[in-house]
């Protein structure tokens, strides 16, 4: 390991562990996490006390999709569909991705989690729909809410204000998982770092390691 300057023991002295994707990270306890954008493999979103803030949201993007108009099909508007969910209580609203409605679309899902709000976001093609739709009710059952300091016991996920752990296909088929987070300190506040985890390059195998981009965060503290 690296050793760690003096300025840096003082800021180190006191830590805190946080989960993010698969991983757990020991940042000074003045640290703020700043979350970028989770895709596990579809976009995921949970908004702390934020389930009237979702429903808003669900309503402009079917707002958004009857506005506008599919040209290559009788100038019909670009949504679909709104399928209501009872389990967790939400909908899944599917639109054409663009107003040439050819072979991508829009497939969302807006669902309550308590006081909580969840949106999961996809672009699948026309003949991926069923299985995507589905995928998102699947993650709309797993999620649980979660906050800063909770650690699972379990394998999945750590998001921003939730866990999503893995299911029942979870090491059958490869899954994209791009986790963003950034952490901020009261000590040095001009000092940003970020992480992204990522699958690895099979064309470069130091990719299947952190010990490279570490080495370079705690430089750039350090300096």
């Amino acid at each position: 390991m690296t050793v760690l300057s003096p300025r840096l023991q003082i800021v180190f002295k006191e830590t805190k562990t946080v989960c993010f994707g698969r991983f757990v990270v020991d940042v000074p306890r003045s640290a703020v996490p700043i979350w970028g954008k989770t895709d596990i493999p579809l976009g995921i979103s949970v908004f702390h006390e934020g389930a009237n803030q979702v429903q808003a949201l669900a309503q402009a993007f079917v707002d958004e999709l009857k506005n506008e108009k599919a040209i290559y099909h009788n100038d019909v508007p670009l949504l679909i569909s709104v399928d209501e969910v009872t389990q967790p209580l939400g909908k899944v609203i599917t639109g054409y991705e663009g107003f040439e409605a050819v072979n991508g679309l829009k497939v969302n899902g807006y669902f309550k989690l308590d006081n909580s709000g969840l949106i999961v976001e996809s672009r699948p093609l026309r003949n991926r729909r069923e299985k995507v739709v589905a995928e998102i009710i699947d993650i709309a059952k797993r999620i649980r809410l979660s906050g800063e300091s909770d650690i699972p016991g379990e394998p999945g996920n750590c998001i921003e204000n939730g866990f999503l752990p893995d299911g029942a296909s979870a090491g059958k088929e490869a899954r994209a998982e791009l986790i963003r987070i950034g952490f901020r300190l009261k000590e040095y506040p001009d000092t940003h770092f970020s992480i992204f985890t990522g699958p690895s390059n099979p064309h470069y195998s130091e990719s299947n390691s952190l010990n490279v981009e570490s080495r370079l965060i705690i430089n750039a503290f350090d300096e």
